[in-house]
């Protein structure tokens, strides 16, 4: 274990694939200054590596290998870790996004601050339009093709175990659910 977390808030972002994670993620940062430590980009980085051209499943499945590979540490000692490191006087952090179980409680055993875990979901419907809509190269497969991965499954079980849960699908009860999750990471 390390002390360059004391003192600073980690917030885990989980839940399906378009449901608004990334948004909220940005609308917060609009009020509070944060340190983004993102796992897609991760992912990203580590398969453009071996093809130049991948689909979202190749993501999910290359996230699994690592998961395998490392007992499901890697989010926290190659990803979280060296953020942390890099930014030593950022004390609020959002990770985008946990996918898994294992990967929760491998951030909790290892982290030595304040952990939050916010489950952000949609209707259906939806997180079906959003995904459509984002037009991302490794978003080719449909949505339904992509929600029935082991991944995405685990992902959408994380709303059992999280600390709040956003259901974010529009009106203004968003904006009231968004406004008390700032004035909690302000405390």
């Amino acid at each position: 274990m390390t002390d360059i977390a004391t003192n600073k808030t980690l917030v885990l972002l989980s839940g399906p694939v378009a449901a608004g994670k990334t948004s909220l993620l940005k609308t917060v940062g609009q009020h509070i200054p944060l340190g983004r430590i993102s796992t897609g980009w991760f992912l990203r980085q580590q398969v453009e590596r071996l093809s130049s051209e991948f689909t979202r499943y190749d993501l999910q499945e290359y996230g699994d290998k690592l998961d395998l590979e490392t007992n499901f540490s890697w989010i926290y000692w190659d990803l979280v870790l060296p953020y942390l490191k890099d930014s030593p006087d950022c004390n609020l952090w959002f990770l985008d996004s946990v996918r898994k179980l294992e990967q929760v409680h491998c951030i909790r055993s290892n982290f030595e601050g304040r952990v939050l875990h916010v489950h952000v979901t949609a209707s259906d419907d939806v997180l079906s339009e959003r995904y459509l809509s984002r037009g991302r190269i490794e978003d080719e497969n449909a949505y339904t093709t992509v929600g029935l991965h082991s991944n995405e499954i685990a992902a959408r079980a994380l709303i059992d175990v999280a600390d709040s849960v956003l259901e974010l699908s529009s009106g203004p009860k968003n904006r009231e659910k968004i406004e008390s999750l700032i004035e909690n990471l302000k405390v």
